[in-house]
């Protein structure tokens, strides 16, 4: 018997014997290259639902709560029943999710459709406090060092007057009010 069978076979006396030390052992072992073999496997549609730790976790379950009697002569018939243990409990779950009735993936709808995200698309009547700050931010950084004729042409914009109404209550020409107001935003525009 070689000196790796002999470890293999202590460490397997020592678990069987209640050592968490040697399961620790067992698990950093075995566990990478039983998860790599779940990664392999799990179907891509799955990853989103599935971690490949939560099979891990269920290969380590079955293996310890019955499959511990089993007698393997070496390291490597071990990694063979954990690996073919891994791939039976991945397609176990893809057949139930992928081709099943109860649990298929295929069944489920997106609510994009829905009449729910229509209405988180609709627009509010009051405007969001976000974009009022924003807009606060920005009406400041327009009249920020303008002269007071400026600020009131601007003003009155803001309040929704016409080119001509402005010019009418300042007492301007209409093609100045308009050069004037277009001189003002150009400065804006980054």
């Amino acid at each position: 018997m070689s000196r790796e069978q002999q470890d293999f076979k202590e460490l397997l006396e020592r678990i069987r014997g209640g050592s968490e030390h040697a399961v620790r052992e067992f698990l950093d072992r075995y566990g990478r290259h039983i998860l790599t073999v779940i990664r392999q496997k799990l179907n891509y549609s799955l990853r989103s639902v599935f971690d490949s730790l939560d099979f891990l976790q269920d290969v380590w379950a079955s293996f310890f709560t019955g499959e511990m009697e089993h007698t393997f002569h070496d390291p490597g018939a071990l990694m063979k029943f954990l690996v073919r243990m891994a791939r039976n409990k991945v397609a176990e779950e893809a057949r139930r999710r992928l081709t099943g009735e109860k649990y298929n993936f295929s069944r489920e709808h997106s609510l994009d459709g829905s009449k729910r995200v229509e209405a988180a698309g609709l627009s509010s009547p009051v405007p969001a406090p976000g974009d009022v700050a924003v807009a606060k931010e920005e009406w400041e950084r327009l009249v920020e060092g303008r002269p007071l004729h400026h600020v009131r042409i601007l003003q009155m914009l803001r309040q929704g007057y016409s080119h001509q109404e402005i010019a009418s209550q300042l007492g301007l020409g209409q093609k100045t009010v308009y050069r004037l107001i277009q001189k003002l935003t150009s400065r804006c525009r980054p």
